[in-house]
């Protein structure tokens, strides 16, 4: 019998929801009832498929590499199996190696007609391609935003969006986001170079806990520690220069291709955020530079406001020379 089977990234989902419902990716910001959410994807999907259910697939990462309590939770529930990865410095380790096996094994040994992958990496192209190649339907599902590699949702049969009412029946704020100023907004008494969207945290998440140990521990000393500080110092430092560069250099190619109209009606817009379809062109092309934003989100302000920066001085000095 055809039966499909549902691939869930959770790292994807809860990092896309939380810059959704947020404006930020924190995990901490959001929270979710795991087992509603998972019948609400089994419904869309049945629906979809016309097809009976294999199992639900669900990928997420712990320091242990042992599941923490959500985990345990959805581990528990009917028709749902659990895979695991690590979290090393704040990333998620094994993960999409985990959900390309699956893909593949499944295919190969013909025991799904169609998969449902709620994901964003590129790297998981590969399996997608391959359990295509045995006859698997891909349908690759998504959060709301820029947040997807374009080379996936390229290599999937059927790319769907999901509403954004879906995520917010499921998903609450932990966080009043009244309290949080918009992306890229200038805080008031600020000037515009000084409401800089923050840089990107170097605070002293788990991951780099996890890893301040591991090199004390190895090394016997503070100056592991520092040395990791001063290298995650530089590389923040590095994306958020690009992520700049980026944004100015979208400007410019715009100018060189708007017409006078066009130029006019953004010259009138205030503030920092970007109009929504310029928008996705905007991302798409910091993209190529920076890599995929929705790994980096706290670099998309960033790149907003060097757009607008360079976009408002250049239009202005050619129309002063005009």
């Amino acid at each position: 019998m055809d039966r499909y089977a549902i691939f869930v990234d959770v790292g994807y989902v809860v990092a896309s929801v939380a810059e959704l419902l947020a404006g930020s990716a924190g995990r901490h910001l959001v929270s979710c009832d795991y087992g509603p959410l998972v019948r609400s994807l089994v419904a869309d999907a049945s629906r979809d498929s016309g097809m009976p259910l294999l199992r639900t697939y669900w990928y997420d990462a712990s320091m242990s590499g042992q599941p923490e309590h959500d985990q345990l939770t959805v581990a528990d529930l009917p028709g749902v199996r659990l895979r695991l990865g690590r979290l090393v410095r704040g990333e998620q380790k094994g993960v999409d190696s985990r959900l390309v096996r699956d893909l593949i094994v499944l295919a190969r040994d013909q025991a799904m007609a169609a998969a449902y992958l709620l994901a964003g990496d590129e790297d998981i192209c590969e399996g997608v391609a391959e359990a295509q190649d045995h006859g698997v339907r891909v349908t690759v599902l998504g959060v709301p935003g820029v947040n997807q590699s374009r080379l996936l949702m390229q290599q999937s049969d059927e790319h769907r969006v999901l509403p954004e009412e879906f995520w917010r029946g499921h998903f609450r704020l932990l966080e009043p986001a009244r309290d949080r100023p918009a992306a890229g907004a200038p805080v008031r008494g600020e000037t515009p170079e000084e409401a800089r969207p923050e840089r990107p945290r170097t605070g002293y998440d788990a991951g780099m806990l996890e890893a301040f140990a591991q090199a004390a521990e190895r090394d016997g000393g503070e100056a592991s520690v520092g040395a990791i500080l001063r290298q995650t110092s530089a590389e923040m430092a590095a994306f958020e220069q690009l992520a700049a560069e980026a944004g100015r250099d979208f400007a410019r190619e715009l100018l060189e291709e708007a017409t006078p109209i066009d130029i006019e009606r953004l010259l009138k817009v205030t503030g920092w955020q970007v109009p929504r379809d310029l928008d996705v062109r905007l991302l798409r092309f910091a993209e190529q530079r920076v890599g995929y934003l929705w790994e980096r989100p706290e670099l998309k302000p960033r790149v907003r406001s060097a757009f607008w920066e360079e976009f408002r001085r250049s239009a202005s000095s050619r129309a002063q020379a005009g």
